[in-house]
């Protein structure tokens, strides 16, 4: 019989220290991936707030541009009247005042080399006019020969906030004799961002080269005429578009997306409170504590039933613990520790909440198109908006034909490549607005923003010609089948629109694909 010597400085543990270490070792993984779980989520949330904030500042630059681009064609269009041409002054001031009444501007002025106002048809024709208060940026008229935008300035008639669009007048000597302006109230401008619906507490803002408010969806009376934030005019300085963290004028913290017109050099920011963020944040975190709670509980309880079934067994709790310790599998001879579970069943959880995270990926790890999911998320929206406010768009619902011949004929390799190149050329034949995406399979969609039925028809056939031509590599002759269909306020919804695509595709399918169909209601 041999008996154990404790070694010299050793000292005798603790069996309730022991077992507070052993719940900390089961507990501590879990408190880690609950802790990125926690921080991925946010991270998605967050890029999922940019991308919107993102598409709507391009997209209201796009509205401003169109809006200026009509006002454009307008003034060229009465620059060339014959009244103008013949000097009849008084003539082409009933003529422009008329005008008025069919835009959104609230004058039309004529201005010479000098900036002298000859005529504004806010007063009547003769009166005296101000020889001064012309912005110096339509001066650019005469000497650049092409039309030009100014920045906020102060009307020297009104006393109010403008801007102004200047073209020029030509002579029949081919020089530029005016300067055909209009007046436009930045109140207007603040209607263009307001066309799109911006979700609550969330900000569109209008600024001009010179980094001044000239449209504002809140407190627009306040803010219009003032400079923007400094950061923000700083990066629309260096960059097209992008996404900083900043403040508003009002001092709210925001994440902030915004994006400028080449044609125009104006600037659209979108703010969305960092608040929405923030509760986000909470909640995950109030979540997180809840499952520690109850995992920090479960391992207690634990605890305390193997202190309870472990005094006659104080070296096989030891053997145990080392066990844990070092990773292997767990033996506990006379010990009924079955709640142990629990702790792994926490593992377990904060493990599927990482995989489904992964798992809402937005992206096809292929083509790297949007998904299934992103995809019906940013139809359902397009839905919901063209409900509220009319904005059209087509729906295409797209398969390969004969996509199965290629992996059976030259291997999954050549129909991955080719996959590629499917999505190359569809990328090719649609706008920067519309969206494309890879529903599963040989199958795509493709979104088509503000667009109706001719255009949709016109996208599709493109489509059907692109991808019909032949692929590198490739013997089998893919084609494509299309089903076009367009919102119609009689849609029920976004399903019914996905099924008339979907009934377009099969039709073209029975009569011998390679084309496209519209949908029939």
């Amino acid at each position: 019989m041999h008996s154990s010597k404790r070694t010299e400085g050793s000292r005798p543990v603790s069996l309730r220290k022991s077992l507070l270490l052993l719940v900390l070792v089961c507990v501590g993984p879990a408190l880690a991936l609950i802790g990125f779980n926690i921080f991925e989520n946010y991270l998605l949330f967050r890029s999922k707030i940019n991308l919107e904030t993102q598409r709507l500042a391009e997209s209201m630059v796009a509205d401003v541009d169109r809006e200026l681009s009509g006002i454009e064609s307008g003034l060229k269009v009465l620059a060339s009247s014959e009244a103008l041409a013949n000097g009849d002054l008084q003539q082409f001031h009933k003529i422009a005042k008329a005008a008025v009444k069919t835009q959104i501007v609230y004058n039309y002025i004529l201005t010479n080399e000098q900036g002298h106002q000859i005529i504004n048809t806010l007063v009547p024709f003769g009166s005296e006019l101000p020889k001064k208060g012309t912005p110096e940026q339509l001066r650019q008229v005469f000497s650049d020969r092409r039309p030009i935008l100014t920045n906020y300035f102060i009307g020297p008639v009104t006393g109010k906030g403008a801007i102004a669009v200047g073209v020029p007048v030509l002579n029949d000597k081919g020089e530029v004799q005016y300067s055909l302006n209009i007046g436009l109230a930045p109140e207007k401008l603040a209607d263009l961002l307001k066309r799109r619906p911006l979700p609550e507490g969330w900000l569109a803002a209008l600024i001009d080269s010179s980094g001044t408010i000239v449209g504002r969806t809140l407190d627009e009376k306040q803010y219009i005429g003032t400079k923007a934030v400094g950061e923000l005019l700083t990066n629309i300085a260096t960059r097209r578009n992008g996404t900083i963290d900043t403040f508003t004028k009002e001092g709210i913290p925001v994440s902030t997306a915004f994006a400028s017109s080449e044609q125009w050099g104006w600037s659209v920011a979108v703010g969305a409170p960092k608040a929405l963020m923030e509760a986000q944040l909470k909640k995950a975190v109030l979540n997180a504590a809840i499952l520690v709670s109850v995992v920090s509980l479960t391992g207690g309880w634990i605890a305390l039933s193997i202190i309870r079934h472990l005094t006659q067994s104080v070296d096989a709790l030891n053997r145990t613990a080392l066990q844990i310790v070092q990773g292997k599998p767990v033996d506990l001879p006379q010990v009924g520790l079955l709640e142990a579970d629990a702790i792994g069943q926490a593992l377990v959880q904060a493990s599927q909440l990482t995989s489904e995270t992964h798992h809402r990926a937005y992206h096809d790890a292929l083509t790297n198109l949007p998904n299934r999911p992103l995809f019906f998320e940013f139809l359902e929206n397009s839905f919901a908006r063209a409900q509220r406010s009319g904005e059209t768009f087509s729906l295409l619902a797209l398969d390969l034909d004969h996509f199965k011949d290629v992996n059976d004929r030259h291997g999954h390799a050549a129909g991955d490549a080719l996959l590629k190149e499917v999505t190359n050329r569809i990328k090719g034949e649609i706008r920067a607005m519309d969206l494309a995406a890879r529903i599963g399979g040989d199958e795509f969609a493709v979104l088509l923003m503000n667009s109706g039925t001719d255009a949709a028809s016109d996208v599709a056939g493109r489509l059907c010609g692109s991808l019909a031509k032949p692929y590198n590599g490739c013997t089998v002759p893919v084609t494509a089948s299309i089903g076009v269909v367009t919102w119609r306020p009689d849609i029920s919804d976004s399903e019914k629109l996905r099924e008339l695509a979907d009934r377009a595709l099969y039709r073209v399918k029975d009569n011998g694909r390679n084309s496209f169909m519209v949908a029939e209601f």
